[in-house]
């Protein structure tokens, strides 16, 4: 959620680039104050002050050593390809996913901490905030500076993050809507001569192909297909297995 004292934080940010956003909901949100800060932050913009952008982050607790959450490939990438190339600092803020809500409603209620940007699963969380005014309207950022944004999410999509006709979340749009999904190294396929896999029968043959060929160069290191134990690992394998027994009934 992006503060209305720090609109021109977030003016900056979005007429910068504004992301497409995968999750159920980015929203702008208010941390209170006055209109000086406001217009004193604004003026930071435009003057191309380097200025500070807080963005919420889920923290599931799994990221690998020597990273945390918010010291990553990814945000070190945000901040070199979107940050430092805007003056401006973004800084995440960690909230632990399974106490998004409650973590969320501390922030919200602080003057200083909260997030100009934060996501959130739930949507009766954002239509609170909404009613109670404490987000920001987009609207006009949006259609100002994010044409590409509004005509992928369409105006269907970009209802769900609006109340009374303002705009004060950008609604996630899924790039794929299946439960689960497997990937397959394109540069590999090519290398040892074949497609995509689309049966269990072809999957057997590339993952062979990539053992033998070893198309990535590490010899005995090459393992053709990995997964973590956890079911939306697993389980894209073991559905390929399940055979309909009448319309789409399946059975396992």
């Amino acid at each position: 959620m992006t503060g209305k004292t720090r609109r021109g934080v977030i003016k900056k940010a979005m007429g910068a680039a504004i992301a497409t956003v995968m999750g159920v909901g980015l929203l702008s949100g208010c941390g209170g104050g006055g209109e000086t800060s406001t217009k004193e932050e604004a003026a930071a913009g435009a003057n191309g002050e380097r200025v500070t952008l807080k963005v919420e982050v889920f923290d599931r607790g799994n990221s690998p050593s020597p990273y945390t959450i918010t010291n990553n490939w990814l945000t070190q990438y945000v901040q070199k390809e979107f940050g430092d190339k805007n003056n401006i600092d973004v800084e995440f803020v960690p909230v632990q996913r399974s106490e998004e809500t409650t973590k969320l409603n501390v922030l919200m209620a602080s003057a200083s901490d909260v997030p100009d940007i934060v996501f959130v699963y739930d949507s009766s969380v954002f239509y609170r905030y909404a009613q109670q005014g404490g987000l920001t309207d987009v609207g006009e950022l949006i259609k100002e500076h994010g044409p590409n944004l509004q005509k992928y999410l369409g105006d269907e999509t970009l209802k769900f993050g609006q109340l009374e006709g303002k705009q004060f979340a950008i609604p996630g749009k899924r790039a794929i809507t299946a439960r689960y999904n497997s990937y397959i190294r394109q540069d590999w396929l090519d290398k040892v001569g074949m497609k995509a896999p689309t049966t269990t029968d072809e999957l057997y043959e590339t993952l062979k192909a990539f053992k033998e060929k070893d198309p990535a160069g590490l010899g005995a290191k090459n393992i053709p297909m990995g997964m973590a134990l956890a079911p939306a690992q697993y389980e894209t394998l073991i559905y390929s297995f399940i055979k309909p027994i009448e319309g789409d009934l399946t059975y396992s």
